[in-house]
């Protein structure tokens, strides 16, 4: 935490204040369970993909291809992706991977809202999916970033150093 250092009850530890390293430790175990819960998120729709294949098959646009095969590849890079994600050497690569299949599967979800009366869904359900993927991208792009894989750090860093705001 530079910058903003955090004294509690006046204990001072090593020359750090001992609270910034409680709410250092405290952001880097947010951010590796932020990391394990996204890589969940796809490993188990990966998983589903091949469990029932017959789901998401329904949603792909007729003006695609081979449905089932691309069906189960994109379940193939979803579980895939999701396992490089929490493997530190591979985890820049496979965030870049995930934000491109987010981008890959976006037709069949505008397919889906386009047709919504042949899903037994919500019409409203299927618009909030929508902008959904776009949340998704951007968690994805958290873990993009430079050697540190933060993303938004840099982002505030270079915000700072174009506008002279701390953000």
């Amino acid at each position: 935490m530079r910058g903003c250092q955090l004294l509690v009850a006046g204990e001072k530890r090593s020359g750090h204040y001992w609270g910034g390293r409680m709410v250092e430790r405290g952001r880097k175990i947010t951010r590796l369970a932020g990391k394990v819960l996204f890589a969940s998120l796809f490993v188990a729709g990966g998983v589903a993909h091949f469990a029932t294949p017959e789901t998401y098959m329904k949603i792909m646009p007729p003006y695609l291809p081979l449905h089932r095969e691309l069906v189960l590849l994109s379940g193939f890079f979803e579980v895939a992706l999701g396992i490089l994600l929490l493997v530190s050497r591979t985890s820049r690569l496979a965030a870049w991977g995930l934000i491109a299949l987010l981008v890959a599967v976006f037709p069949a979800n505008v397919y889906m809202c386009q047709e919504a009366g042949r899903f037994g869904v919500p019409e409203w359900l299927l618009l909030l999916r929508l902008p959904l993927q776009g949340l998704l991208i951007l968690w994805a792009y958290a873990y993009a970033g430079g050697a540190s894989g933060d993303s938004f750090q840099g982002l505030g860093k270079n915000w700072e150093r174009i506008h002279g705001e701390n953000i």
